[in-house]
């Protein structure tokens, strides 16, 4: 279950990371 809500959150950080560099391109 731990090892879940990691895989998650990480997850979750990575899209936020994308989805900043893909706004940080379009400006």
């Amino acid at each position: 279950m731990i090892y879940s809500f990691l895989y998650l959150t990480l997850h979750r950080e990575h899209h936020f990371r994308s989805s900043l560099r893909h706004l940080v391109l379009i400006e």
